[in-house]
């Protein structure tokens, strides 16, 4: 399998395959992803992105080892929210660019933040929890946003559109808080968004 890179030319919008309940238990709107049998060939790619499902956690781990990151290469990691602090401890020694993930634990999210940037050795890190906001953990300190809508919705596709938020500021070359706040602005976009297209 070979992975393309792609520019950052907006393009369509996908559709998720999973939901997942508090507890973990995790229901497939598609037929969930099997593992795949070939290689993943990483020569020239930059950046990359990769949502750490739990159903392929095991193959791409391993084919991230096979093909450690050289010294330009930034990898960004969506852990979810399904056992992220052990995963982030088997990325460790890849040292990714960025991690994140759902915060749905005790703690402040600014603690989670950093617990997760110290398991991953990652030079920032994420935690996000709906409504409530998001806070990113960095060498720099911790800075907090939150969301920019005062009326929280709901909506099927509001994470990936922080992801897509946080990556579109990395490739920018955004600082902490750009990075934060360009995924919190992503995501109100999304959820004030109409069905349809309309505001």
């Amino acid at each position: 399998m070979r992975v393309e890179p792609v520019d950052t030319r907006p393009g369509p919008v996908t559709a998720s395959t999973v939901l997942q309940t508090p507890a973990g238990q995790r229901h497939w709107l598609l037929p969930p992803p099997t593992t795949p049998r070939e290689p993943l060939d990483l020569a020239g790619a930059q950046w990359l992105y990769v949502d750490l499902y739990d159903e392929i956690e095991d193959y791409l781990i391993d084919q991230l080892h096979k093909h450690p990151a050289d010294a330009d290469r930034r990898l960004i990691v969506n852990l979810s929210s399904s056992r992220p602090l052990d995963k982030a401890r088997g990325l460790a020694d890849l040292r990714p660019f960025l991690v994140q993930s759902s915060h749905h634990g005790p703690g402040t999210l600014p603690d989670a933040a950093a617990a997760l940037r110290d398991a991953a050795s990652s030079s920032y890190a994420v935690a996000t929890a709906g409504p409530a906001g998001a806070a990113l953990a960095s060498a720099t300190g911790r800075h907090l946003t939150t969301p920019r809508s005062t009326k929280p919705k709901v909506r099927l596709g509001a994470g990936a559109a922080f992801s897509a938020g946080l990556v579109s500021a990395a490739l920018a070359g955004a600082d902490e808080q750009g990075l934060l706040d360009a995924a919190a602005h992503s995501a109100t976009a999304w959820l004030t968004e109409e069905p349809g297209g309309s505001r």
